[in-house]
């Protein structure tokens, strides 16, 4: 992929590939979020998971080498955790400060003496190194930071992008002509309508899937088997709150993302239960896409 700009800014989600991503002043924000599986070089994530951790996928790698360069403009990097690359960033003038990456990443900075305003060179190798990315820019500001860091990534986007469509419209010059009628019940139903389908485009295009909260989620599920409380753990008192973090794929299965929180012995069970749900997926102008959320479960002795 190639994208080039005179002077604007430049976002891209889900990539996957090879990508050579140019501006002269604006920003460039990247989602990278290659797939896991035989023909991106992982072996995919296990089959189990522990009760007391969570599941770590195999290694991902882009398809080749990567380059994001901008004149005046940040570069900023959102990356998932098993992503294997070779990381090297440049910023031309401004100092150490200039580049922000979060700390696991483990970048090593090369900066040049000239009072903390020259150049900022840092490189870094990620899960082993792959495929190279070099990150360009003279003036701007490079942040790299892991895609799952953030929990407020997403809803900060989506208002970010709203908050875009609302300037785009003041910005527009009022044509000369009548005041158009108010909008009917219908229409104003229409245009809410077609917000929500676009947010949610949006968010699957962010995150991988749409988020939903654990009331409407549990509509969703077509068989849902409780856990069953674990004797040992009745025999020694142990009680208390599971959270787990699933997701409804597109062939009704729920996949256990990570346990967030819960003893061990009752999170094992939570699991057991969880593997034999079923439920429906999303649909989105008429596509599948895939659902998560947060499921809690309350072992209490009676």
């Amino acid at each position: 992929m190639e994208v080039e700009s005179s002077g604007g800014s430049i976002c891209l989600t889900r990539v996957a590939g090879a990508v050579q991503a140019a501006t002269a002043d604006g920003s460039i924000t990247v989602w990278i979020s290659p797939s896991s599986g035989p023909d991106s070089g992982s072996g995919g994530a296990p089959n189990s998971l522990p009760a007391n951790v969570s599941a770590h996928p195999a290694t991902v790698q882009l398809a080749g080498a990567s380059q994001l360069s901008s004149g005046n403009g940040d570069i900023i990097v959102f990356l998932p955790r098993n992503l294997a690359a070779n990381i090297d960033a440049l910023v031309a003038k401004g100092g150490e400060h200039r580049i922000e990456a979060d700390p696991a990443l483990h970048l090593s900075f090369q900066a040049s003496e000239s009072n903390g305003a020259g150049p900022i060179h840092a490189t870094g190798v990620l899960n082993g190194g792959g495929i190279p990315l070099k990150l360009r820019t003279s003036a701007g500001k490079i942040r790299l930071q892991f895609l799952d860091s953030d929990p407020s990534l997403r809803e900060s986007r989506i208002r970010e992008q709203q908050e875009r469509l609302r300037v785009v419209d003041v910005a527009q010059p009022a044509p000369p002509v009548s005041p158009a009628p108010p909008q009917t019940p219908q229409q104003a139903d229409s245009q809410r309508d077609w917000l929500e389908s676009w947010m949610g485009r949006l968010e699957v295009a962010v995150t991988g899937g749409l988020r939903e909260d654990a009331d409407d989620f549990r509509t969703r599920l077509t068989y849902s088997p409780h856990p069953v409380y674990p004797e040992l753990a009745q025999r020694v008192g142990i009680q208390g709150v599971v959270k787990l973090q699933v997701r409804v794929q597109k062939d009704g299965r729920v996949e256990i993302l990570k346990l967030v929180q819960g003893e061990p012995v009752l999170a094992e069970a939570a699991i057991t239960a969880v593997k034999q749900w079923r439920g429906k997926p999303a649909w989105i102008n008429g596509k599948q896409v895939e659902v998560v959320s947060t499921v809690t479960f309350n072992f209490q002795l009676n």
